[in-house]
Formats: structure tokens, sequence, C-alpha cells
């Protein structure tokens, strides 16, 4: 392992994340445990190139260091990238679009290898690779609600089978207004494929749906619906405490005492919309006493 100056560090061109998330966040906690794992370069011509790391390096960097612990090693685009993409799919740190579009890149666009040779290499099932890879065939509408959490890489899935783009953004909004789950979603696509049209499809699945999860599933639904709200406004409390972290950093400390104090008030609604999911969830358990 080595110090290299930050300057003499320079991004790849197989950084595989749409974004940095979370930078302002990592870089405080190596503020206060220093940087635990070095990261992974390789010489190219006068600087040196990030094979891996991108988030750890680019936390240095905001944190004002002139040199950052490396490892450097002499590999070829393909060793490179293969180490890029297991140390991201190890960590989880890529969406499952992001980590598609990884895939995609290997096998068809760089032409490295087939599904089954990326599979061995990232320690992944080749089921496992070929199905996130069909994400990619997904209107980018679609893609967009799965970067966000809207959707599920497993109910995304189930929409590359339906084939006509309209209705898969059609279907793509029905899923998240009603919180269809996979059978439902299934259910759907052989109603369309049987010759049912659309809304008729996705009223017979939800009916059949309701029969399925039993007594209080309107107060179900609704319970998953608060669930909804509550997640994305926890992700606002993420990015809130991420704006802290960098307010902090930047010893700022009129725009760490607003955002605090923003932060609160989205912590009180949260509990607010958690009481009234209580109330449904109480409503529907009621309902599903036997009489």
């Amino acid at each position: 392992m080595v110090l290299l100056p930050v300057d003499k560090v320079v991004r790849s061109f197989f950084n595989l994340r749409v974004a940095d998330r979370g930078v302002g966040e990592l870089a405080v906690s190596i503020r206060q445990h220093g940087l635990l794992h070095p990261i992974i370069v390789r010489p190219s011509a006068q600087v040196f190139e990030l094979v891996a790391g991108h988030r750890r390096f680019e936390a240095c960097r905001l944190l004002g260091w002139k040199k950052v612990p490396s490892l450097v090693k002499n590999v070829s685009d393909k060793e490179a990238y293969e180490l890029s993409l297991t140390e991201n799919v190890q960590r989880e740190t890529l969406d499952p679009i992001e980590e598609a579009e990884a895939y995609g890149k290997y096998v068809d666009h760089f032409g490295w290898g087939s599904v089954s040779e990326l599979a061995k290499k990232i320690g992944k099932s080749q089921e496992y690779v070929s199905h996130r890879m069909l994400l990619l065939r997904l209107p980018s509408e679609i893609l967009e609600k799965v970067h966000t959490g809207e959707l599920t890489s497993w109910q995304a899935q189930e929409l590359v089978w339906l084939g006509d783009p309209s209705l898969v953004t059609k279907l793509g909004k029905s899923i998240i207004t009603h919180k269809l789950t996979v059978n439902e979603i299934r259910d759907i696509r052989r109603n369309i494929r049987d010759g049912f049209g659309f809304r008729d499809s996705v009223r017979w699945a939800l009916r059949n749906g309701g029969a399925r999860r039993g007594a209080g599933w309107v107060e179900a639904l609704q319970v998953t619906r608060f669930d909804s709200c509550i997640k994305n406004l926890r992700k606002v409390v993420l990015l809130l405490n991420k704006a802290i972290d960098d307010a902090l950093l930047y010893q700022d400390e009129r725009l760490h005492v607003f955002l605090v104090d923003k932060r609160s008030v989205v912590q009180l609604l949260i509990d607010d919309l958690s009481e009234e999911q209580r109330k449904y969830r109480d409503l529907g358990t009621d309902r599903a006493k036997p009489m």
C-alpha cells in the first residue's frame, strides 16, 4: 500500500454508479474512524486511474486530504472492470438498474465474456445475472421507478414479459397505485394474454388478490400506502442527514441549525402518519377476526 497524491488520481471510464450517493456521510465516518479500506488504482501515463473505491476517494477529497492510501495494481481494462464490479456487487452499492447496466456493458458492449462467465467472476448465478439484464428492456420511465425504489426489481421483472411498452407503463403505474404483488401482476399478464382489457384485468386481479389476502385486505392495502409515504419521508430524512453532515463538515452553524429544524418537522410528519397507519392496521385486524 502507498500514499498517493489526490491530484494524481483520476476517475475511470467505468465508474458504475449514476451518482456517488452518501459521500458526505462517508466523509464524516472516515474523519472519525479513518479510511478502513484503501482505494485500488492502476498506473495510467503520469497519473493513476481509479479501479475501485470511487466513493471513498471522493470522501477523502471532500475532507481535504492531500494523499490517499492506495493499492496499485497493473491490470487490463477487463480486469479493472471486474474488480470494480465485484466490489460493488459484494458491497451491494448498486441499485438494480445500475447493476443491470454494468452487466450489459460487460457482456454486450465490451464483449468480454458470456453471462455464465460473468456470473462466475462475481459470484452470482447465471439466472440472477440474466434476470437483471432483462430489466434493460423496460421503458426509461419504468427504469426510473426502479431507480427511485417505487418499483422493486421483482415487480419490474414481471413487466418485461408484457412486451407492449404502453401496457408496461400503464401496469407499472397500477403496481405503484395498488401495491400489486408479483402474483397479482402475473394474473394481470395472463388475463391480457387471454384477451381481456387492461382495466378488467386489473380489477379482476385486485378482487382475487383481496380474496387471497383475506378479510381486512382493504385496510391492509391502506397500510401499505402509508408504508410508501413513510418510506419516502424517511428518504428525505436521510438526505437531510447528509446535508447536516455536510454543514458540520464545512462548519456552517446557521445552515446546520436550519437543517436540523427541518428534519424535526419531517420526523413529526412521519410520527403522525405512523399513528394513522396503526389505526388502519388495528381496524383490519378487527375485521379479520372470526365472528
